[in-house]
């Protein structure tokens, strides 16, 4: 909303078109918010139910290491490969990501 009034010069400045604009723009960002948050859900449901099918413990780690889920890995698959490498490094769980490029910086 603040790129909106500073390219209108301000709300003093603004005729009663640009503020027409303006309120349009930010109902369609709004509009858009509202699908992406009902996908992402989607998603996340998607995902979950494909994690309950899975019945192989490394294959549920490498699923939940790939998504980033490290504290899942630490916690459910201990005994894993991924499960001892999450647990090797549990002193840096926020600081470091799956790609393991960035530990090596």
């Amino acid at each position: 909303m603040g790129y909106i009034v500073a390219k209108f010069g301000g709300w003093a400045n603004a005729s009663a078109e640009n503020v027409k604009l303006a309120a349009d723009l930010f109902e369609k960002n709004h509009d858009r918010k509202i699908k992406v948050n009902s996908a992402i859900g989607k998603v996340e449901e998607l995902i979950n139910l494909a994690c309950d099918i899975v019945t192989d413990d490394e294959t549920g780690a490498n699923i939940q290491y790939m998504l980033c889920n490290f504290k899942t890995v630490a916690r459910n698959y201990p005994n894993t490969e991924k499960g001892q490498l999450v647990r090797g490094k549990c002193d840096n769980l926020y600081d470091y990501h799956a790609d393991q490029s960035y530990r090596s910086r």
